[in-house]
């Protein structure tokens, strides 16, 4: 059960590289191989910086091979706390996909799923709620509705904010208008929720903004201020009759500790394939049932850490739903991957396959070798850097 091999697979996901966090045009996968002949595997946070990674699994690499895979919250801790400082979002990224091919192993071994390692699965499907690639990706809001209810999706998110410049006053009319149109366009049964991102930095600006989205019934407004901050989510969400959602940026334990003890958000968010893994969201997720906080993971990824989650849903009690931010019809990821991947009527049906119930094609990976890629520079209504 010694690990023999850690090394990176990277993949580009397509001809159109997005320029957001989790948009690289590249998948960063870890393969771990071991003496026994087993092969697992786990995917990794695309932050856009790919060299970067591959230099981290690297040197993550040096600290692994040679020790029993199956220690795997024992291996977690000796690169955790070993770094003796706190992990960036690329190092915890790569610990992330270290665990999580860890995982695939110990359930390839036991020829188990993974979530029957932790007491079973406590439902039979999650449903899933359409993301960016959806709506943001699309020529236009009313052609990403269509495209998203076509695939059986029943909700979807979108970034509300508009591409104009101006006073505040423009920039709020045209948000709202996006809000209404697609509203209209997915009609009264289908849940909406908003991508806010944190973009504006004003608790007061988001607050105000709220009488105004009432009325559209939203599934959840998603960052409405930034993690970094964890009492400007509480005092929105005190001021909100609209439920609060976050945690992606919340990387660190201590992050999410304090989101969940404050009780600033009604969904928390974890990032799988950044905050640590499997074993640590599972954590987290404990945390937040005790403060009747549902969790309702963050996807960024191929279909193999949307499965990740489906994993993570079966292993909790208080799981809401799990964001899709991967066209059901992605030509590079159906090549990649087969298996337990069963999607009806945007519910996906909890993997029973072992390990995560994917096989990876690395023949099939080869033909889409990594791209280079420069995050682009998001600007506010002013010029002014923003967020994203």
């Amino acid at each position: 059960m010694k690990i023999l091999d850690i090394v990176p697979i990277v993949v580009s996901s397509g001809p159109n590289p997005r320029s957001a966090t989790g948009f690289g045009p590249n998948w960063i996968f870890i393969k771990i191989s071991t003496s026994e002949g087993l092969v697992g595997y786990g995917e990794v946070f695309p932050t856009g910086r790919t060299e970067t990674s591959i230099a981290l699994i690297g040197e993550m690499a040096q600290v692994l091979i040679g020790q029993d895979s199956s220690r795997i919250l024992h291996l977690w801790a000796q690169v955790y706390r070993g770094a003796r400082y706190p992990l960036g979002v690329d190092g915890m990224a790569i610990l992330s996909g270290i665990e999580l091919a860890l995982w695939d192993l110990a359930g390839k071994r036991c020829h188990l799923p993974v979530h029957r390692l932790l007491g079973g699965n406590t439902r039979d499907w999650v449903e899933l709620y359409a993301s960016g690639v959806y709506l943001n990706g699309a020529d236009n809001l009313t052609q990403g509705v269509d495209r998203a209810l076509a695939d059986g999706f029943q909700s979807l998110k979108f970034n509300p904010h508009p591409k104009v410049g101006g006073s505040i006053q423009e920039w709020r009319s045209a948000f709202l208008k996006r809000v209404d149109l697609v509203r209209s366009t997915a009609g009264e049964e289908i849940g909406i929720a908003l991508d806010y991102h944190g973009r504006q930095l004003s608790p007061a600006l988001v607050i105000d903004l709220l009488r105004d989205l009432e009325p559209y019934h939203l599934l959840f407004l998603e960052e409405p201020a930034l993690s970094d901050n964890i009492d400007s989510l509480v005092q929105v969400r005190n001021a909100s009759r609209i439920p609060i959602a976050a945690g992606e940026r919340c990387i660190s334990r201590e992050r999410a500790r304090e989101m969940v003890e404050k009780e600033a958000v009604d969904y928390f968010q974890p990032e799988i394939t950044a905050c640590g893994g499997f074993a640590e969201v599972l954590k987290m997720a404990a945390w937040a049932e005790l403060h009747h906080i549902t969790v309702w993971p963050h996807h960024a990824g191929s279909f193999l850490s949307l499965v990740i989650g489906a994993h993570v849903a079966a292993a909790t009690t208080n799981f809401g739903m799990l964001e899709c931010n991967i066209r059901l019809d992605h030509p590079v990821a159906h090549e990649l991957f087969s298996g337990s991947l069963k999607i009806e009527n945007g519910r996906l049906l909890i993997p029973d396959g072992p390990g995560w119930g994917l096989e990876f094609d690395e023949e099939a990976a080869r033909r889409y070798p990594a791209q280079s890629f420069a995050r682009a520079n998001h600007k506010s209504m002013d010029g002014s850097a923003a967020y994203y």
